[in-house]
């Protein structure tokens, strides 16, 4: 094979969280307070060998619906519409070691809105 890359199925696999209520979903998003641990997790469990990527599920009567001027972020922590079967809404699927570098840079509640955690204080914002 020639080239730097080789598309390879066998190495990369998919973690799945949910459904779960927005607070808990939020805290899983790349800028969540639980990301960090659970990529420190998996990563000490399985190396660098593979790739992963983490698919988040939230329950659909705890989807917030998307309202222009509000605090939600379309595709993060609000939707157009909800699940009219009641199924969970898949919110995110991406992969957590992309943002390995803004982990402790930023937190959001479940309003959607930035707010400061303990690791924040003192750092350039």
């Amino acid at each position: 094979m020639l080239g730097e890359q080789v598309p390879d199925s066998q190495h990369r696999f998919r973690i799945i969280i949910g459904p779960v209520d927005i607070d808990e979903y939020l805290r899983f998003t790349p800028r969540g307070a639980d990301l960090p641990q659970l990529a420190d997790w998996v990563r000490s469990f399985i190396g660098r060998e593979c790739e992963w990527e983490l698919e988040l599920r939230i329950r659909a009567q705890s989807a917030p619906p998307a309202v222009m001027g509000g605090p939600q972020q379309l595709g993060w922590s609000g939707w157009l519409s909800r699940s009219l079967s009641g199924e969970p809404v898949t919110g995110m699927r991406f992969e957590p070691e992309r943002y390995a570098g803004t982990f402790a840079k930023q937190r959001i509640d479940a309003a959607g809105k930035r707010r400061v955690t303990p690791q924040m204080k003192g750092q350039d914002e």
